[in-house]
């Protein structure tokens, strides 16, 4: 194994100092270069076998990637015949902004023709590319041919197309559209060019070059574009290098490097023949060559070095065949006009956009929001605490930035008034959330935290509650008035101090209400846990089901046709556990009413602890089918209590 000499590398690391010290001044570009060769001088390595290494960077973005790269070469000479040719291996890694990995292996041979004057050259990489959503790899193929005044290459590139990745994460652009079914994909195409020197002042060397590309891919049009590029040696150790190019898929970029090379000599580690001295490489000391073509052997190969990577997106639409699903952005820091680049800074104001009722107001970002909040019709607010979904051509999407944070979500320091078909998802609201006469209208996957009156309110209204968390409320955790509600897997937590607090309370009046409480959980409540009263003329049609569980100071459960009323209660229980600190598990009177109370299923119920009584049931009606005129009997089964007083009391019942 050779044995590597570490002897040059402090002169190389010197030089890269004093050069970017020297580019930071007035210096001219013959100070920086006669620097760099006193620098290096002291190492001579004409009688080494020699090997050339190289760091650098490019900022920008190019042809197929978007963020600049860092760069660590090396060009190892694998055969010589000294200013006739060269076999080498070309080996670079590459290592982007975003610490993503590439790399370029390969091998090349250059051979000077006397005849034509040109040197020639063959090469070929085998390419690979990271780009942290998938890694790609690839065949590269390339051709050149330099002469004293006019350079020509021309590089082949056909990667693996069956590396491709689908479903990539759906992502915004910088204005209202959101994009989905992604799919990455490498590029198969060719490019070349064709130049020469510009400008060479002694160790200064100038070079441009124009040309063209074309890239195609199974999942995207091909595309023809155009390329400028220009570089600068300086004393044979720093190349800097700018690329500007242009087509119809990647638009215009630009892309700007610099690089610093230099030789390590290698050594045989014991005694013997040392190893062949290779003569290709310029030394530091010698004059850039301008016109000597046998003595751009060694010279770097340019070429695109990264895979060239392809995204195939589609904008969202509503619904097939629909328009786009326009995004409105808000951050308490926005200021904008609730584009992704630049949100609104308030809720208010996104619902104050005239398209309003038909984006979705997305608060990408987080954030507090401290207002009152009054929602439109046909209104959408979203948070990105929780996993958030919208309907799209493809169906269901997940919106970018979403389950960020769904156990600490975006606040809302305010109240929030519902409207119709209106959706609040994803806020901590801090204050009460409430709807008067509205339909539609969903509030999900949120908390209410400390409000001062009841939670929820709804009144003469239809809405669905699901995946909430309640937490302190002056009054009831949800107060249902002459509504319709599904409400789904709620906890409501009350205030052990503060008096006549409910869970859930329902109030009915002259028009007939569907009620559904499913995976409910109350518990701390100083009153009733859930709370069903009807009032008036109309029919109450509840049902309790889930894993449900109910723990209250009051009964667990109370359901009642109060006095004055002729409107009938339909109640179907199962699953459901109840515990009272200090009245009945389930107190059901029918009693007061002129309506019925009937008991339409009642199944897998139980009583843990009760301070006045099990299950109390007054004038109630067991049937399984009201809507018949003949009584079905209802199944009570697995049923357990465990109570103080009655375990089971039925006074009246039919």
């Amino acid at each position: 194994m050779p044995n590597v000499s570490l002897k040059s590398f402090p002169h190389s690391v010197a030089a890269l100092a004093v050069a970017l010290a020297l580019l930071g001044t007035e210096g001219t570009a013959g100070e920086l270069a006669g620097t760099l060769a006193e620098l290096d001088r002291s190492v001579d390595t004409a009688d080494d076998y020699v090997t050339r290494v190289g760091v650098g960077h490019n900022a920008g973005s190019g042809v197929g990637y978007s963020e600049g790269f860092t760069t660590l070469e090396g060009l190892i000479p694998l055969i010589e015949d000294p200013e006739r040719s060269l076999f080498f291996a070309d080996l670079r890694m590459l290592l982007s902004n975003q610490a993503t990995m590439g790399a370029n292996l390969g091998i090349g041979h250059r051979v000077f023709d006397d005849d034509l004057g040109r040197t020639l050259g063959l090469f070929a990489w085998y390419d690979f590319r990271n780009t942290g959503n998938h890694q790609f790899h690839q065949l590269t193929l390339g051709f050149e041919t330099l002469g004293e005044h006019l350079d020509f290459r021309s590089n082949v590139y056909i990667p693996n197309v069956s590396d491709r990745q689908k479903d990539l994460s759906n992502r915004f652009g910088a204005g209202h559209q959101m994009f989905v079914d992604r799919t990455e994909i490498a590029m198969t195409g060719i490019d070349m060019e064709a130049g020469g020197a510009v400008l060479n002042l002694d160790r200064l060397r100038t070079r441009g070059f124009g040309g063209g590309y074309y890239f195609t891919s199974p999942e995207s049009d091909g595309i023809w574009g155009w390329r400028a590029r220009a570089e600068i040696s300086l004393a044979n150790n720093i190349d800097l290098s700018v690329s500007v190019q242009e087509d119809d898929l990647f638009g215009t970029t630009v892309n700007i490097g610099a690089i610093f090379r230099y030789l390590q000599p290698l050594r045989r580690p014991g005694p013997g023949p040392e190893y062949p001295p290779v003569r290709s490489f310029r030394r530091p000391g010698d004059p850039v060559a301008h016109r000597d073509v046998r003595q751009r052997l060694a010279e770097p190969v340019p070429r695109f070095r990264n895979i060239v990577v392809h995204t195939d997106e589609t904008i969202a639409l509503a619904s097939a065949g629909g328009s786009a699903i326009n995004m409105l952005h808000i951050s308490p820091a926005g200021t904008g006009d609730g584009s992704f680049a630049s949100p609104y800074g308030t809720i208010a104001e996104a619902l104050a956009d005239p398209l309003a009722d038909s984006s979705v107001i997305y608060a990408s970002r987080g954030g507090t929001f401290t207002e009152n909040v009054v929602l439109g019709t046909d209104t959408t607010v979203l948070s990105n605490g929780p996993t958030q979904q919208v309907t799209t051509q493809f169906g269901l999407q997940t919106l970018p930035l979403s389950g960020s944070s769904p156990t600490a979500l975006p606040q809302i320091v305010g109240d929030v008034a519902l409207a119709d078909d209106s959706t609040l998802s994803g806020f901590q609201v801090t204050g009460t959330v409430s709807g008067n006469g509205v339909s539609n209208a969903v509030f999900t996957e949120s908390r209410v935290h400390d409000a001062p009156g009841s939670a929820i309110s709804l009144v003469a209204s239809q809405a669905t509650l699901s995946n909430l968390t309640i937490v302190d409320a002056g009054a009831a955790g949800i107060h249902l008035s002459d509504s319709d509600a599904t409400v789904t897997g709620v906890t409501i937590t009350g205030d052990a101090a503060t008096a006549g607090t409910d869970g859930v309370l329902v109030d009915t009046d002259a028009t007939s209400r569907t009620i559904t409480l499913e995976n409910l959980s109350v518990s701390d409540v100083t009153d009733a846990g859930v709370e069903l009263n009807v009032n008036g003329t109309g029919t109450l049609t509840a049902s309790i089901s889930g894993s449900t569980t109910l723990a209250a100071a009051g009964n667990a459960l109370d359901a009642e046709t109060t006095t004055g009323s002729t409107g009938d209660l339909l109640l179907s229980v199962s699953s459901t556990s109840v515990s009272s600190s200090g009245a009945a598990g389930m107190r059901l009177d029918g009693s007061d009413g002129g309506g019925t109370l009937t008991i339409t299923g009642f199944t897998g119920n139980g009583v843990t602890a009760a301070g006045t009584g099990g299950i109390l049931a007054d004038t109630v009606t067991f049937d399984s089918n009201p809507s018949t005129v003949a009584i079905e009997s209802v199944d009570v089964e697995d049923l357990t209590i465990s109570a103080t007083g009655d375990g089971l009391q039925l006074l009246s019942p039919s």
